[in-house]
Formats: C-alpha cells, sequence, structure tokens
C-alpha cells in the first residue's frame, strides 16, 4: 500500500483492482479487527493475571470480535455490490472486496485509539472481585464470570478519557468512509450519490459499534 491511497485513493485503487489476491486486504480487515478489541488482553498486563476467573469471556469476546470485523467486510462488500448494481453499476464482488478491504486501513488506527482509552482508563480501575466458588454446571459458571466482567467494564464508560477517545477515533471512521466511496466508486462503476449512501451504511455500522455501550 502506497501514499496514493492519501491523495489519490480513486486512482490507487484503479491500479489495485487489477489484481486478484486479497492477501494485503485480509491482513488490513485483520489489524482492524484486532486494534478495536485490543484492550481486553490488555487487561491481563494491568491485573498481573490476578483476575484469571474472567479469561474465558475475555478470550471469547476477543476472537468474537475480530470475527465480526472480518464478516463485516465480506457482508458490507456484498450490500455495495448489490446496491451498486441496482442502481445500474457494473459491479464485481471480487473488484468490491480488493478496494474497500484498504478502507479498514484507518478502522486500525480508531481502533488503536478506542483501545487506549479503554485500557488506560481500566488500568486505574480496581480488579473486579473474586467471585465465589460455584456449584453445579460449567456453563453456569461462564455466564456468571461473564456478568461479572460486563459490571466491571460498564463501570468506566461514563469516564470522559472513554469519550474523548471514542470522538477522536471516530473521526478516522470518517475517512474510511471516504476511502469506501472511493472504492465503490471504482468497483462498482456508480455515482458519488451511491457510493455515498454505501459508504454512510458503513460509517454508521462502526460508530454504531463504538457508541454502543453509551446508548
Amino acid at each position: 500500500m502506497d501514499l496514493r491511497i492519501l491523495r489519490e485513493p480513486e486512482e490507487y485503487f484503479r491500479d489495485r483492482v487489477k489484481y486478484p489476491r486479497l492477501r494485503a486486504q485480509v491482513l488490513i480487515v485483520l489489524l482492524a479487527g484486532i486494534a478495536i478489541t485490543l484492550w481486553r488482553p490488555s487487561m491481563y498486563y494491568f491485573w498481573s493475571g490476578s483476575a484469571q476467573y474472567i479469561t474465558d469471556p475475555i478470550l471469547m469476546l476477543t476472537f468474537g470480535e475480530i470475527v465480526a470485523v472480518i464478516l463485516l467486510w465480506l457482508v458490507l462488500g456484498l450490500i455495495w455490490h448489490y446496491m451498486a448494481q441496482f442502481f445500474g453499476g457494473d459491479s464485481n464482488y471480487g473488484r468490491m472486496l480488493r478496494t474497500t478491504g484498504y478502507g479498514f486501513f484507518p478502522i486500525i488506527i480508531a481502533g488503536l485509539i478506542w483501545s487506549a482509552g479503554y485500557a488506560y482508563t481500566l488500568s486505574n480501575a480496581p480488579n473486579p472481585p473474586q467471585p465465589p466458588q460455584l456449584a453445579g454446571m460449567q456453563s453456569a459458571g461462564f455466564q456468571h464470570y461473564y456478568a461479572q466482567y460486563e459490571d466491571f467494564v460498564g463501570q468506566i464508560h461514563d469516564d470522559p478519557i472513554i469519550l474523548v477517545a471514542i470522538g477522536i477515533g471516530s473521526l478516522f471512521v470518517l475517512w474510511s468512509g471516504y476511502l469506501w466511496q472511493r472504492a465503490v466508486m471504482v468497483s462498482g462503476g456508480t455515482n458519488e450519490k451511491v457510493a455515498g449512501a454505501a459508504a454512510l451504511l458503513g460509517m454508521s455500522v462502526f460508530l454504531l459499534w463504538a457508541f454502543m455501550p453509551f446508548i
């Protein structure tokens, strides 16, 4: 990926769409997923392993969010593809993925900012209390630990540092929206209005993701 994506994204996408491989795009989307959820495993550093009983919820949510970001790329790409076709564009799903994957690059920066905000705030929060020994099924124990994890994280959602981090990171989501618009124009053969509506959908998904804890 070169600097043309900053200066002339349409020219860059027209060049990249010629190459069928998705290795770079998959890596970018994967890194975006990791960046968004990086704050969760970072809690181990602050706790020094003293809260091992919520390991399972952390691992589950970390893995789940990474997979969710990859699936979002695939699903949004499909929606953008059919949007372009519906409005008379000459779209191809493979081409759509080739270009829109690069649009996730600013999401990496947004995710790092969000994770930094969460990690810093949680580093100053008390460790979650040790739960009592649970009798019964393992699934019941997991549900208890998950609820305790949610209560612990929920206590810092109104922290101003989190709000500032979400706000700053959201600016990079807008940059992704611009890149997605240009990518849909190139890959879908459609106009700025249709591509803009497609990009608005993508931005809305990630902004909703960021602000969901506060809703």
